[in-house]
């Protein structure tokens, strides 16, 4: 018998589960759903301005509370009156700016922080304060903060915009700031991750995990994301105590569910993570669950039927396993990697070198840029079924095309939602 099959590489979703997307309050990859924070006491020497901006503030928590889009549309038309009454409130121009991101208006947000700018502008220089203190107005940099990450896809210098502001007024809109920071710190761990930079995303993980504090959802969902890099990047034994917590505690996260079956299996431990597969599926397959996070995980039954032929358990093994994977390929029959992981059961397991080669042959169709099925070809073909002319095609090939499938490689781990090379 071969040795246990190698255990498919898993892709790396995106930062936060669904379920702590929900609790932390924000939308999955969406909109930014900021809480905005309450005002402070309005003015009591214009009564319709303070009044109409606690309006439009409050339409907007609604908003975020309820991702009800109406709200934000309401509070942009109580924010147009304001602003032919407020004309010197930088909280008009602001909160303006908020409810254009919960639409996902980026010029409206953008032309929301210009007026910002020139308010802030003219008090520094009422104040006789330098002229430079108004790009840097926390009204300013927060709303800046919201274009690098919703709209830029810059969460690190979205970050960065967050912390200046943070020294420069600690005390303002503290709940939105801090929720704006922790997402940004997220998000680029994940960037960082996908440009192959694993150190600086642990270092951008842990640093939301310090953000988070006391506040248990947002926390969770840093550790999650260390527990993906840990993973990631092979420290296992590291990443499996993390998941294992998060799964009892959050047992109806299917994400969190998928990771840990990936680090048993990562560790050939194939029966729990049989176990894992299989529990991942179920909750796949409960109603409500995100359509985007079913999508994201559905090889899950690919994943299944590679540790169901690894498993020692009696009524599992390799036939159980394959029978898996055929169901699999008849329900993704252009899924290269099904044909790929059938094959390595053909010949690790059942000692069926001419069923492998098909398999090896129909995944090598459906993605010439994977190239270990090219590997496996060639070790077929210049072994038990020997075929010099096949052998040497497959050699050349690989030899020649190494550096485009390389560079393959790196554009999908890039562009990919699930951040992977989409081979294994």
């Amino acid at each position: 018998m071969q040795p246990p099959l190698l255990p498919p590489r898993r892709p790396r979703p995106p930062l936060i589960g669904t379920a702590f997307a929900l609790l932390v309050g924000f939308g999955f990859g969406g909109t930014a759903h900021l809480p905005v924070g309450r005002l402070p006491e309005a003015s009591a020497d214009d009564a319709s301005c303070p009044g109409l901006v606690r309006d439009a503030n409050q339409a907007i928590e609604e908003c975020v509370k309820t991702h009800d889009l109406s709200r934000a549309r309401d509070a942009l038309r109580i924010l147009d009156r304001a602003s032919k009454l407020c004309t010197d409130d930088i909280e008009v121009p602001f909160l303006e700016g908020i409810a254009q991101s919960q639409l996902g208006n980026g010029d409206g947000v953008r032309s929301a922080r210009e007026k910002c700018e020139r308010l802030a502008i003219a008090r520094a220089l009422e104040l006789n304060r330098p002229r430079s203190d108004g790009p840097n107005a926390p009204h300013v940099l927060f709303l800046e903060a919201i274009v690098h990450r919703q709209f830029g896809n810059k969460p690190g210098d979205a970050a960065a915009t967050i912390r200046r502001l943070k020294n420069r007024d600690p005390d303002f809109r503290p709940e939105g700031v801090t929720a704006l920071l922790f997402l940004s710190l997220l998000e680029f761990s994940a960037q960082l991750m996908q440009g192959d930079d694993a150190d600086g995303a642990l270092a951008q993980a842990r640093a939301a995990q310090a953000v988070a504090g006391r506040n248990v959802s947002r926390f969770d969902a840093a550790t999650h994301r260390v527990g993906k890099i840990l993973s990631a990047t092979h420290r296992f034994l590291d990443a499996q105590p993390l998941l294992e917590d998060l799964a009892k505690r959050y047992p109806l996260d299917a994400e969190v569910r998928f990771d840990l079956a990936g680090v048993y299996a990562d560790q050939f431990h194939f029966e729990p993570a049989v176990d894992a597969w299989k529990e991942t599926i179920r909750l796949l397959g409960s109603p409500g669950v995100n359509p985007r996070l079913v999508d994201l995980l559905s090889d899950a039954p690919m994943r299944l039927g590679v540790c169901l032929a690894g498993s020692k358990r009696p009524d599992e093994g390799p036939a159980v396993g394959k029978r898996q994977l055929l169901a699999y390929t008849e329900a993704h029959p252009n899924d290269s990697r099904g044909w790929y992981f059938l094959a390595k059961v053909e010949v690790d397991y059942l000692d069926d070198p001419d069923a492998a080669i098909t398999h090896f042959e129909r995944a090598r169709s459906l993605d010439s840029a994977c190239e270990k099925s090219l590997r496996e070809l060639y070790k077929l073909y210049a072994t038990v079924r020997r075929d010099d002319g096949k052998a040497k095609a497959l050699e050349e090939d690989v030899e020649k095309g190494s550096k485009s499938r390389a560079d393959e490689m790196k554009r999908r781990q890039r562009t990919r939602p699930d951040g992977s090379n989409g081979c294994y």
